[in-house]
């Protein structure tokens, strides 16, 4: 769940995994770069770590910053293919 102390920005990419039933963090804010969905195809991006939020949406004004529904969509597969 994103709360203020797991998701300082409040963009819904949390400063820590959470908890599930196999060892794949997923939701996670981090400049890392990991593997994310983008129209179907998976792409490596990073976000900007938890003290600069991520905009939700892609927005054309900034294409170089990945918005969070690519992570979202990619941790979705991720959790349901387990």
């Amino acid at each position: 769940m994103a709360t203020t102390a797991n998701d300082a920005d409040q963009d819904f990419l949390l400063k820590q995994s959470v908890p599930i039933i196999f060892p794949t963090a997923v939701l996670v804010d981090s400049d890392t770069t990991r593997g994310v969905c983008n129209s179907g195809q998976v792409v490596v991006r990073s976000y900007r770590g938890d003290t600069a939020p991520d905009p939700f949406d892609w927005d054309p004004r900034f294409p170089d910053i990945t918005p969070v529904r690519w992570a979202l969509e990619m941790d979705a597969q991720i959790f349901a293919s387990r």
